[in-house]
Order: structure tokens, then C-alpha cells, then sequence
């Protein structure tokens, strides 16, 4: 059992790693905070890095492909968000 918790993502560092039109590579570091609802804790979930494909279009960008890439080779809680 496992009480409410309330995720944040912050993400940062985006950089273009490479470009071949109208595709983008690009990477990110993103760190995902838990707050606990019951008695308002708040600890870091997750912390890494987003490698992604994204494609330009005449209505904006849009992701082709991301992996998640954590920093740590496990995750100490039961992983049921999306990172």
C-alpha cells in the first residue's frame, strides 16, 4: 500500500545535439520530487537524463522517441509514473 504523492518534473540543460531535417536530437537532464499528500514530505524521486528525436512540422514539434536514462540503477520506490 502506498499513500497519494504528488510528482514534480524540472527539467533543464536542454541542448540540440544534432539536427537532420526536420529531425532534432536533443538531450535533457530532468530531477522528479515525490511529495508525500499525508504529511507533506517532500524527497527525490528520480534524477537523469531524456534522450530525445524530435520532429519539426508546420504545426510545431513533436517527439518521435524518448529513453530515460536514471542516474541511479534503481529506483527505490515502486515506479508507477512516467518519468
Amino acid at each position: 500500500m502506498f499513500s497519494l504523492r504528488y510528482y514534480r518534473h524540472l527539467i533543464s540543460n536542454i541542448r540540440i545535439l544534432a539536427h537532420d531535417d526536420p529531425y532534432y536530437d536533443i538531450e535533457a537532464h530532468y530531477a522528479v520530487y515525490a511529495t508525500d499528500v499525508v504529511d507533506g514530505t517532500t524527497e527525490i524521486f528520480s534524477t537523469g537524463k531524456y534522450l530525445s528525436k524530435v520532429i519539426a512540422s508546420n504545426d510545431g514539434f513533436h517527439f518521435k522517441e524518448r529513453v530515460v536514462i536514471a542516474d541511479t540503477a534503481s529506483i527505490p520506490k515502486n515506479l508507477s509514473v512516467p518519468l
